[in-house]
């Protein structure tokens, strides 16, 4: 039962990165936000432990948050990148 709730918010999560191009920064940590609520719910409606189950949502909303810093991460040093290359085309 565990597994379908973890299954069930990873696909979630995976349906929120896939509209990431549209989406701003505070639009993707507000999407993880919404799955670990959507998460927390799903324990509380099932019959598993609610704490073990909180836990496991917990974990999932950490990670879905480490990739919207690690992408933020990836832009800014993509954008860093550009301007160096633009800065050196000028020269």
């Amino acid at each position: 039962m565990l597994k379908k709730i973890a299954l069930s918010v990873l696909l979630i999560s995976a349906f929120a990165y896939a509209q990431d191009e549209q989406m701003s920064l505070e639009d993707k940590y507000n999407a993880c936000s919404e799955s670990y609520e959507q998460c927390l719910v799903k324990c509380e409606e099932s019959n598993t432990n609610v704490e073990e189950c909180g836990a496991k949502c917990e974990d999932l909303f950490y990670q879905c948050n480490e990739k919207v810093d690690k992408e933020l991460d990836e832009s800014s040093e993509k954008v860093e990148q550009e301007v160096v290359e633009e800065s050196n085309s000028n020269q």
